[in-house]
């Protein structure tokens, strides 16, 4: 049944007059009832006459007045916009008048948006439940971006000064406070509508490539701390993988966010010291065991498979790649990339899993040259033989081939470990030097390289011996023992070649 003009008129002098209820009316209207859309202009236009600069003034000065009084109205109507806005723009004519409207008032828009944010948001002292609603209106309404049919409002509304810190800050709180958690608990009659992380998601795909882009103003908005954006974006994924059930989606956008931001370097760094590396792998078994799921959600897993994968490929080797590499191997990884083998059909193409490809067939079997590493590669790999998994694969699939690879490489080195068992290893520290089989040594765990007859030797060697300092340049110097083991690696390689 068409909607009256009488009836949106009305709805549209009640609210005028500050009547919270003619905001649902209206919104129905829209997304029920399916007005016209010249209906939907007037509909938008009162909106937007709710959130303008003289109502914005008296808004303070009430505030000002008496601090209990909150702009309720204003905040209920920024909430129906970013529902309703996406309706106006379905069709391509109406796309653009729907932009232009939305453009024409953005200026007060943004006003509030501030407002709501420093005066609201932000303090303490305010009634949680309003921070919360005011929040997640601000959030929406700068979630309009996802929406393809308006990305021409994209670049008045972010370069606007203070928009980008808002959205960041944002995005902060919410894993500072879980009062400000983009999950929905069922306690908001104001569930969210747009995740933080998809908004930073598409707002880095549409400006990382433009002439402006400066990774340094991105971590400027963190107090020019890398480390303390790359909390917020490992937060975000730990909080997200602890959902039941997991959001698909927002974890799609945690690990973009993360493989996007780490080529900052001290955001992968920070990432890396903070363990993203063991957390990626655990949500990778996770998510390979997913059963039970929605006919929609298959893709979405192997989607984020594959991010976990393109992650722990671009980055593992940072820095000097051990510490990494130790890491995954210790949390699963090798296990982790055969169970990814039966969703992989929902993601047929190669090259979303040449990351996959390469730990099996060029990662694994270069750092295998490392003692620890091949210790720890043998370890998993007769787990592995011992659950039976090869046998599972199906013959000929990339996995298979990949996990072929990598098996016969390692095959070739294991007999190193017996013969280099006979080896003795030194203490390092200088004052003790004892002499003894390599198995009944302590390893450091920082550099993995060095060895020591007892914690005590290994605490004054750091103190006293300078260990300390080969820990943190370890590339520039390797522990004798290492270099032994080096040499039976080296010598038959080359003799292969």
């Amino acid at each position: 049944m068409p909607v009256l003009d009488e009836a949106v008129k009305t709805a549209i002098d009640e609210l005028a007059s500050g009547s919270v209820q003619a905001v649902s009316t209206l919104t129905l209207m829209v997304l029920r009832d399916k007005c016209s859309f010249v209906q939907f202009q007037w509909i938008t236009t009162a909106f937007y006459e709710i959130l303008n600069s003289g109502r914005l003034q008296r808004a303070k000065e009430e505030n000002a007045k008496d601090q209990s009084v909150h702009p309720t109205l204003q905040v209920m109507a920024l909430r129906s916009l970013a529902c309703i806005v996406p309706e106006g723009a379905l069709q391509e004519a109406e796309a653009k008048e729907t932009c232009d409207a939305l453009l024409i008032h953005w200026p007060s828009i943004l006003e509030w948006i501030l407002y709501l944010k420093s005066d609201y948001v932000d303090r303490s002292c305010i009634d949680v439940a309003f921070r919360v609603r005011a929040k997640r209106s601000i959030v929406d309404f700068i979630g309009l971006i996802l929406h393809a049919d308006l990305r021409p409002i994209v670049p008045t509304m972010f370069q606007s000064p203070g928009l980008l810190y808002t959205l960041t800050s944002l995005w902060r709180l919410e894993v500072e406070d879980p009062n400000f958690s983009c999950c929905n608990d069922g306690k908001d009659e104001m569930a969210p509508v747009y995740c933080t992380p998809g908004i930073l998601d598409c707002w880095q795909a549409i400006f990382m490539h433009t002439e402006g882009w400066s990774w340094d103003d991105l971590v400027a908005l963190f107090d020019n701390d890398g480390a303390l954006l790359a909390s917020t974006a490992l937060a975000h994924l730990r909080h997200d993988i602890a959902q039941v059930p997991m959001d698909y989606d927002r974890i799609i956008c945690d690990i973009h966010l993360m493989t996007t931001f780490s080529i900052k370097e001290s955001v992968c760094m920070g990432l890396l010291k903070q363990g993203s590396m063991p957390t990626v792998v655990s949500l990778m078994f996770s998510l390979a065991r997913s059963n039970e799921l929605p006919p929609d959600a298959p893709p979405l897993v192997t989607k984020a498979l594959s991010y976990a994968c393109w992650y722990i490929r671009s980055y593992v080797e940072g820095g000097d790649g051990l510490t990494w590499i130790t890491q995954v191997i210790k949390a699963g990884l090798l296990e982790a990339l055969l169970l990814v083998e039966p969703w992989m059909k929902y993601l047929p193409d190669p090259d979303d899993w040449e990351p996959l490809q390469e730990l099996y067939g060029e990662i694994f079997p270069k750092y295998s040259i490392h003692r620890p590493v091949l210790e720890l590669l043998a370890k998993a790999h007769k787990d592995i033989e011992a659950a039976g998994l090869p046998e599972k694969m199906q013959k000929d699939t990339l996995v298979s081939v990949a996990w072929g690879d990598f098996d016969g490489a390692l095959r070739s080195r294991l007999p190193l470990l017996t013969k280099d068992g006979t080896i003795n290893y030194w203490c390092q520290n200088v004052k003790c030097g004892k002499s003894r089989p390599a198995a009944e040594f302590k390893q450091c765990t920082g550099c993995l390289q060095v060895y020591y007859c007892s914690k005590e030797c290994q605490s004054l060697d750091w103190k006293y011996g300078g260990h300390q300092n080969y820990c943190h340049t370890i590339q520039k110097r390797r522990a004798r023992e290492s270099t032994c083991f080096l040499r039976h690696v080296i010598f038959p390689d080359c003799n292969r070649s």
